[in-house]
This record gives structure tokens, sequence and C-alpha cells, in this order.
């Protein structure tokens, strides 16, 4: 579906076709945060690009190499994979690790912006695949989305829900943020209704209570 095409989905959804409301500009927005959410939740956005190995470089500030990173899927050099690390298990294994060279085996990341790799490349030319979750582009007018047709119902779902709650319909955005959910394959919560989206519950949390012992 073209961006128009979804729009008007989405007007029509809410029960408001001319747009008046709610701006063109207001619902392609909600619309990309939907095609961004499951991006990162399915791995629909994905891209493979290559990322230059520096001799003895641990770390790469992976946002120079892929400005629309989200976070990593899968490494590889040539047809043999690495495996998925964290620097902790990595410093476990060998707290030399800033001084042991070889091809690497290992990918890991630094917080959300550096992308490690371990053992450290030996030379500079080796070239590593690096296959990620991408941040979708804004489509032109006659473009479609990144993800999938299937997935175009999906964001309309989760755009009409925000709209929906925006006029205070909480009963009818609820159905349909749970009917988003499900389409993303997530568990919805049984204990948000109508009462919990205004911010009114008598509820009982299903937690225990836990004494404070600061101070």
């Amino acid at each position: 579906m073209t961006p128009d095409e979804v729009v008007a989905s989405v007007l029509e959804a809410v029960g408001e076709k001319d747009g008046i409301f709610h701006t063109e500009e207001q619902v392609m927005r909600h619309v990309q945060y939907a095609e961004q959410l499951l991006g990162m939740l399915r791995g629909l956005t994905e891209k493979t690009g290559p990322l230059a190995l520096t001799y003895a470089q641990p770390l790469y500030r992976i946002h120079n190499v892929f400005p629309d990173f989200i976070y990593p899927l899968s490494a590889s050099i040539g047809k043999k994979q690495l495996l998925r690390g964290t620097l902790r298990s990595i410093v476990d294994r060998d707290p030399r690790w800033l001084q042991t060279f070889g091809t690497p085996k290992f990918f890991f990341m630094v917080s959300a912006t550096q992308f490690g790799i371990y053992p450290l490349a030996p030379s500079t030319g080796l070239s590593l695949s690096v296959t990620y979750v991408a941040v979708p582009p804004v489509p032109t007018e006659n473009e479609s989305y990144l993800i999938d047709r299937q997935w175009h119902d999906a964001m309309i779902t989760y755009a009409s829900a925000i709209l929906l709650a925006k006029e205070a319909k909480y009963q009818q955005a609820t159905t349909e943020l749970n009917a988003f959910m499900e389409m993303a394959g997530l568990k919805r919560d049984g204990r948000f209704g109508p009462r919990e989206a205004r911010g009114k519950t008598t509820d009982t949390p299903n937690h225990q209570a836990t004494e404070n012992t600061v101070g």
C-alpha cells in the first residue's frame, strides 16, 4: 500500500474520512512509529552491509557505518557466522582479549552504539558482513513501505489506536491496540482496560509489596 492509501485507511478506521481533526502529517507519523515498532519486534526491516575492520580495533561506532542501525541480527566473515556474545562473556573467556588477534569469532554490542569483535582483526582489510534491523525510511508519495504488505493492516491498526485514544475513545482504542498486539505476535496485558487507559483503576496489584529498606 502507498502512504496515501494507508492514511485513508486509518482515517476511515477512526471515522474521519475528511482528515479534519487528524491531519495527514499526524497520521503518517503514527504509521511510521508502527512500522519501526514492527521492525524492531519482528526483525522486519532487515538490512545487510559491510563493516571494514581495522587492525587491533576492538570497538566500532556502528552508526558511523550504518546510520539507520537499531540492533544486530547476525555477522559473518565469508560464509562463516560469528557467535553472539557480550563484553562480560568475552572478558571472562579471555582477560587479555585486547591483545588477542585472529579471525573474529564473536560479535557483541556495548550500549546501543558500539559494535565489538573478538578476537581483534590481525590486519586492516578484513570485512565483516553485518545483518541488522534498520530504521525504516520515510516513503515518498508513490512508494510503499519497507515492511511487506501483509503487515500494513497492523500499521493501520496501531495508528488507529493512538488516534482513538487522543479522542478519549478509550474502549475502541484498547480494542485496536489489543488487535495490533495479536497481529505483532505479542501477548496482551489483560489488566489493561478503559479505566487504566484513563489512569483510573481499583484493581489490586498482582505483585507483593516490598518494604523500603533504603536509609
